[in-house]
Order: C-alpha cells, then structure tokens, then sequence
C-alpha cells in the first residue's frame, strides 16, 4: 500500500473533526430528546432556556436556540476566525435540525437517572464537539462576550450567573425539584467536558529538593524507569544554589518513588501534584 501524503492527512483530519462535530451534536440532541426534555429538565444554556420556552409557548426548541445562538456568532466573528465561525454556525444548526427532528421519547421517567445520564451524554456531545474545532455557542459564548464588556467579573462568575437564572427560570415555571436535579446534570456535563478537555489525572508530578539529586535521579531512572530534570534553583534564605529535581510518573508508581527518595534522603523535601495531560514519550502520544 502507498504511504498517505500531506493532503490526504490532511484530509482525513478534516473527516474525523468533521465526524466528532456531527457525532456530537447528536448526541446532544439525543441527551435532550430522550432525558432532559421529557423530564421537563433545563440545565442551562440557551438549549435549556429554549426548553422552557417550549413549555410555556410551544416555539421549537431547535429554532428558538439557533435564534439566540446566531447572533452571537457574528459578533464573535473576528476572535474565532473563519474556519472555527464556519464549523460553530454549522454545528449549530446541525443541532437545531436534531433537536427539532428527533422524536421525543423518555427513555426513563427518574428524574436522578435522567439528570446523570442526559448530563453524562451531553458532556461528551460537547467534548466531541470541541474536540472538532467548533462550538454550540450558548452561554458560554454569551459569558465571554459579557467579559469584554463587563469588565471587573471572571468569565467562570459571568458564565454561573447565566447558567443560574437559566435554572431559576425553569423552577418557575417547572418545580424548584426539577430545577435542583438540572443543577446536578449541568454539574455532570460540565465535570465529563472538564476531563475531556483536560485529560484523565492518570500521572503525577513530582519536585524533589535534596543534597542528594544525583543519587535519587539514578535510581528513578533504573527503578522507575522515568526521566528525570535538574532545574536551578536559589534558596532565597540561605543563597545558596539548591537544584530542584522533576519528575513525572505514573500515579501507580508514586508511591515507590517516595520510597526511593525517601531511603536515600529521609530528609528530602517533595512536592507532589496531578498531571491532567502528559503528552511525550511513555505517556499520551498526540495522533
């Protein structure tokens, strides 16, 4: 078989982003159609309040989100530029057309596993779709145009607060119980995006502050069979020059590197924290 050339990789690129736009938006019309919608649940965003608004009006929920959405896009033309403005307002309406076509089926009637399980698919829609190159907009994209103007107010506060009155309107006009499971999906979607985006914490980092460097990085790399970095360091108190050792392992091999140093200089001091996202040899490799 011919190797692949530059254009067909860059083809094929364009398929799979394109195939995680589409694979995602339909899971997010499928998380409202089958879980959130018959369960009379709107956990935030622009789709959520068009949930409500079909409650009270019958409007499309597609076309009402799409309606609010599209303006948005055009104002945030020139941050996103063509290509990601293209492929958001594609997305969009990709999910105005699922949403408005589907059939509206519950697939359960319990509003805990209905919250859990809509969130938990509509996380991953949205991942998928950031993973593609595009956006579904909402208040998202609502927040950060606010923090362009509203100055003073972190985009996490300005986006709570949108998300917030989305709920509060539902609990209005639904129950304040259907409010509070919504609450709990937003949470789920927001924490399966977060972990999307960010990567499982499945590696440790390690600083280690010693008179004994080279001894513990010989025997990391020989035990662990991990790199090992030497970075400069100044003790502001003494002056004195004091290399700092780091270290990414494996969270299953956190413990043996604490022993390692731990033995070899019981009075090392060592800093330990969750890597989200190790990219490089013996961890994550990017395709």
């Amino acid at each position: 078989m011919g190797k692949i050339n530059g254009n067909q990789e860059g083809w094929l690129r364009q398929a799979g982003r394109l195939g995680m736009i589409v694979l995602g938006t339909l899971m997010l019309a499928l998380a409202y159609n089958l879980f959130f919608v018959p369960c009379d649940l709107a956990p935030g965003g622009f789709t959520g309040f068009a949930t409500v608004l079909n409650e009270l009006t019958g409007a499309p929920i597609g076309i009402v989100s799409a309606v609010m959405n599209l303006p948005l896009f055009a104002l945030n033309f020139r941050a996103s530029g063509k290509r990601a403005f293209a492929a958001s307002v594609a997305a969009t309406l990709l999910l105005s057309l699922l949403l408005d076509t589907l059939p509206v089926y519950a697939l359960t009637t319990d509003l805990l596993l209905a919250s859990l399980l809509g969130g938990a698919m509509f996380g991953v829609g949205i991942g998928l779709v950031f993973y593609g190159g595009a956006s579904t907009g909402g208040t998202d994209l609502a927040a950060q145009l606010l923090c362009r103007v509203i100055k003073g107010f972190g985009f996490g506060t300005v986006l709570f607060v949108l998300d917030f009155m989305v709920v509060l309107f539902a609990g209005i006009v639904f129950d304040l119980e259907r409010a509070l499971y919504a609450v709990i999906g937003l949470f789920v979607s927001s924490r399966i995006v977060d972990t999307m985006q960010e990567g499982l914490a499945s590696a440790k980092t390690a600083y280690i502050i010693s008179s004994k460097n080279d001894e513990i990085a010989k025997a990391v790399l020989a035990k662990l069979a991990r790199g090992v970095t030497q970075l400069n360091g100044t003790g502001v108190y003494s002056g004195q020059d004091r290399p700092v050792l780091l270290c990414v392992v494996g969270r299953r091999q956190i413990i043996a590197l604490k022993q390692i140093v731990a033995q070899i200089d019981p009075e090392a001091f060592v800093i330990v924290n969750d890597a989200r996202e190790i990219l490089g040899r013996g961890f994550t490799i990017p395709d």
